[in-house]
């Protein structure tokens, strides 16, 4: 999993570091990816396999390189004097980061789970298999578009100092957290992943579709209107992708016996 996944972030920094996102398609798989990895990365530190110490550690280290992408690609193509657009960028980053462990850290305190591989559940006889149905996945969803409508109430509202794209911003990090949260999570569990992450894209789509408008409203043209859904896009193409890596190499999200468990 390991070489993979570290592959994958490797090939992924790279094509933010030095391709330029020009037109929709570009805009798109830039942001896109950008949402998707710091996804990964608060579900790396809640749910990855290793101690709670190093999780953070590579998480924050994931983040912090996504950031100094963004750098290199902000000083070459568009001068070196971005520096607000730089903390803005490291804003939004870290807030999505931290929004979306609080889901993800629920699951990992309140159930118990984490990224497990199959043969830890061969070699423990008391692990206890997370059973993950449809109804958990509505409820989850559910959870998500609530957030969602929260956001629509709340994003129009932020104006700092004339600087209208921010508001747009900070909106699609807030649309990133809701729409990836249900569709890493259905695409990690150990039965049911393929429907549930289909439902779950079905889910993106709706959504992408019901909060283009407000996306409009708030002057979505920087990037065009149309590049939210190739935002949308890339982020569903890239979390399902590290997703798929890691099912493929044996892990899966399960249930971790508790000390005192029989």
């Amino acid at each position: 999993m390991y070489l993979w996944a570290g592959a994958m972030i490797v090939l992924s920094w790279l094509s933010i570091a030095l391709a330029y996102p020009l037109g929709t398609i570009g805009m798109g798989y830039f942001l896109g990816s950008l949402s998707a990895q710091v996804t990964l990365a608060a579900a790396w530190a809640a749910l990855g396999p290793t101690s709670p110490a190093r999780r953070m550690i590579l998480s924050i280290g994931w983040v912090l390189s996504l950031w100094g992408a963004v750098g290199i690609t902000m000083s070459i193509n568009s001068g070196p004097n971005e520096i607000m657009e730089m903390v803005v960028v490291g804003v939004l980053l870290l807030v999505q980061w931290l929004l979306v462990q609080l889901p993800l850290w629920g699951l990992a305190l309140g159930l118990n789970v984490q990224l497990r591989h199959r043969d830890d559940t061969h070699h423990d006889a008391r692990a206890v298999e997370l059973r993950f149905s449809l109804r958990h996945l509505f409820i989850i969803m559910s959870i998500a578009g609530l957030f969602l409508g929260i956001g629509r109430l709340v994003v129009p509202l932020i104006d700092l100092s004339g600087r209208r794209e921010i508001p747009i911003f900070v909106f699609l990090a807030v649309a990133g957290v809701v729409m990836t949260f249900p569709l890493l999570v259905a695409t990690l569990m150990q039965r049911m992943a393929l429907p549930c992450a289909l439902l779950s894209l079905m889910f993106v789509g709706g959504a992408t579709v019901a909060e283009l408008p407000l996306y409009q409203q708030l002057g979505g043209s920087r990037p065009a209107a149309g590049a939210f859904i190739a935002i949308n896009t890339f982020t569903a193409i890239v979390v399902l992708s590290f997703a798929a890596a890691v099912r493929l190499n044996g892990f899966s999200l399960q249930r971790k016996p508790k000390p005192t468990d029989p």
